[in-house]
């Protein structure tokens, strides 16, 4: 290989690795976030693995029969794990999370690299773009700590020694050993993978055609590895469980609903957090395109059509499957780059140096925009109910917990065995049936109630996001609130437990829209009442962001400024990627007439709200300019949340943005806004009629007319 330059002999994999460290170093930095809660109840499985020295036959943590003979076919995915952790805790996790990403990519580099090289410094750069592509690709699947994330890993590293390391197809079946302990319900891909080949190999023998030496170095191997599906403990019982998926559960989890082909043809790279999913629908265009090329130059092998079909049939029946299909068809798009960097026209060294830093520049910076703000590090509590679990480790006495199920896999890692639990996710473990009642009692009074006389739970919890459920819950008077954290709310059967509900109810609160509510216009006893329960709260988790929130505004409201500030720098400390300790220090500061800090908190905060959100952000950002006197951008600010053309913009905004934009030098704009704004303004708001005839009196004067 000829690079044109005596020390770039081995800058691919310079370029490479400089990719991956950096890629590497932004997973290391990024901490374990709750996408879901599966990584939870894995961790618990592991431990109940150490503690027992068995593998779990059903839920043992659930107050509920299983729906079947339970195989835990990812056992040893749950002992790597839970060892990781008990060295060195959720640090380690994030370490082997990004060190699974990055051995995953590198194989796909690797098998990649292989068929390129022959190829100059044009096939360097075709190398480094698919990597990028397969790395964007499986990046947002392997943020997950789940078994899947070793499947990626199988199916790359199979691929490259099947096709361009035959002679250490021997490893092979062991591999296909632990990875079927690893991932035990992922096996017919392995099967897929070695059935291909040894298609290839048999039909050859069976029409007489020359079969190639790499085919019958693995031939064995091959048909070994197949014979591992068995090699679990489980036996034969894992045969079934890949096609025996409970009913209706598509329907309410994302990963197992269909693949759509519109999923597959949306591009966009804006906002740089789009680009990701871009870049993999790109991978699979290109996958499209080599298939094309390869059938209608008839050099595609059978291997290759019959991973084809296979992806192909995996590919429709759940999104989940997108990155398996990626993955199962990269000896396809290594045939088309083999034959594509041998006419690659060749570029100069220096260019390609140049092209591949900034490929790789721009990978990074695509990454860090769709990771956005960094949570807590090394876990971030954000959809996870810490206080929740922490009150009921400190005062709760143990018992049954009726729960939604997405929380369910904290919920056992956390409070198992104290306390038994309705379910969690792991969906093979519990019936349809099971999943209906737990997706509904909190929104409908009679699933509720015949939930409660069959299981009596001694406590409920309720993702507080969930819409209507303070309805529902009032329907049973003896169901009451005891605490609240940011994901959820606990409820306690007064009847069972009145010791605890006498001490812990929450009655002065708003339980629904407690952050947001208005305690400045509560009366003082009211507010006083709501600041014990707020800090009672506090007491049990001190980093929570509601409670946090509302101690913060009622300390504001009482005029308890540095106080509020204490509360508002917790909430940035703990919850640095979310908006509100911003926005509630920015008005803290505001009142303590900081307004160069209220600015710079308020623009904090916008970064991280949502455009609901970022209306009152930019109200108080336009206040604190207008302190500053700076008119100009608080003319900008306040423009963005109070169109002047829009029917609900009331006379007040107009009136302000009339006279904030006299301020800031636009006369014409301001008098036109003042006109809008007595047009608009009520005929009984005397004041406000004054006032704006007042000043359009004095801005007509100023500007001559």
């Amino acid at each position: 290989m000829n690079f044109g330059h005596p020390g770039a002999n081995s800058f691919r994999s310079y370029l490479v690795l400089t990719l991956l460290a950096g890629m590497g170093v932004l997973l290391a930095l990024w901490p374990i976030v709750a996408y879901d809660n599966d990584l939870f109840y894995h961790l618990a499985g592991g431990r109940y693995i150490f503690e027992n020295l068995r593998l779990p036959d059903g839920p043992y943590f659930s107050y509920l029969a299983s729906a079947g003979t339970w195989v835990d076919y990812y056992w040893l995915h749950q002992v790597f794990l839970y060892t990781f952790f008990k060295l060195g805790g959720y640090e380690a996790l994030v370490l082997v999370r990004a060190a699974l990403f990055i051995l995953t990519v590198w194989f796909v580099y690797r098998y990649l690299s292989g068929q390129a090289r022959q190829g100059g410094n044009g096939a360097t750069l075709l190398v480094l773009s698919l990597t990028i592509l397969y790395a964007m690709a499986i990046l947002p699947r392997d943020l997950l700590l789940r078994p899947h994330v070793f499947s990626y890993m199988g199916i790359a590293v199979f691929m490259l020694i099947i096709n361009q390391r035959p002679q250490l197809g021997w490893l092979l079946p062991a591999i296909g050993v632990v990875w079927v302990n690893l991932h035990g319900v992922e096996y017919p891909v392995m099967l897929l993978i070695c059935g291909a080949y040894l298609c290839e190999y048999f039909i050859a023998k069976l029409l007489r055609r020359p079969v190639p030496n790499e085919l019958r170095q693995l031939r064995w191997p091959l048909i070994a590895t197949m014979y591992t599906v068995l090699a679990t403990p489980a036996g034969t019982g894992l045969l079934l469980k890949p096609f025996a998926a409970p009913l209706f559960h598509e329907l309410v989890i994302n990963e197992l609903r269909a693949t759509k082909l519109s999923d597959l043809v949306v591009f966009s790279l804006y906002p740089v957090s789009n680009a990701v999913g871009s870049l993999a629908n790109l991978l699979m265009v290109i996958l499209g395109v080599s298939a094309t090329v390869l059938c209608v130059m008839r050099r595609i092998r059978l291997s290759r059509l019959i991973l084809i079909a296979g992806g192909l049939l995996l590919l429709p029946q759940s999104r989940r499957f997108t990155y398996e299909f990626v993955l199962l068809l990269l000896p396809l798009i290594g045939d088309a780059l083999f034959l594509l960097s041998q006419k690659t026209r060749d570029i100069s060294w220096r260019a390609a140096v140049s092209t591949g830093l900034a490929m790789v520049c721009g990978t990074i910076f695509v990454v860090v925009g769709y990771l956005g703000y960094r949570p807590h590090f090394p876990l971030s509590h954000g959809q996870l109910p810490v206080g929740v679990c922490d009150f009921l480790e400190k005062e709760g006495p143990g018992g049954r917990i009726l729960n939604e199920p997405n929380s369910g896999g904290y919920l056992v890692w956390r409070l198992h065995p104290k306390y038994s639990l309705f379910m969690d996710m792991e969906t093979m473990l519990f019936s349809s049936f099971d999943f209906f009642q737990s997706s509904n009692f909190a929104h409908d009074k009679t699933v509720l109630g015949k939930m409660l006389e069959r299981y009596a739970p001694d406590f409920i919890m309720i993702a507080k996001d969930d819409q209507g459920f303070a309805e529902t819950m009032a329907g049973f008077p003896r169901l009451v609130p005891v605490f609240l954290d940011d994901y959820a709310v606990l409820y306690a059967d007064s009847d069972k437990h009145p010791g605890l509900v006498g001490k812990y109810r929450m009655e002065a609160l708003p339980i629904a829209g407690m952050a947001s509510a208005d305690y400045k216009a509560m009366n003082s006893e009211t507010r006083a009442k709501a600041l014990v329960e707020a800090q009672r709260l506090l007491a049990v988790y001190p980093e929570g962001l509601v409670a946090n929130a509302v101690v913060t505004k009622i300390l504001m409201a009482e005029g308890q400024l540095e106080k509020a500030a204490v509360h508002a720098e917790m909430m940035v400390s703990r919850h640095p990627e979310h908006f509100m300790g911003y926005a509630l220090g920015a008005q803290v500061a505001f009142e303590q007439n900081d307004f160069k800090r209220a600015v710079k908190l308020n623009l904090k905060a916008l970064d991280r709200a949502n455009p609901v959100e970022g209306v009152s952000i930019k109200r108080n950002l336009y206040a604190a300019y207008v302190r500053l006197e700076e008119y100009s951008k608080g003319y900008e600010a306040l423009k963005d949340v109070a169109n002047p053309l829009v029917w609900n913009t009331p006379a007040k905004d107009l009136y302000d943005l009339g006279i904030v934009a006299a301020l800031s030098g636009k006369g014409r704009e301001g008098l036109l806004l003042l006109d809008m704004a007595l047009t608009k303004a009520p005929a009984e708001d005397e004041e406000l009629i004054k006032e704006i005839e007042k000043y359009r009196t004095k801005l007509n004067s100023a500007i001559g007319r």
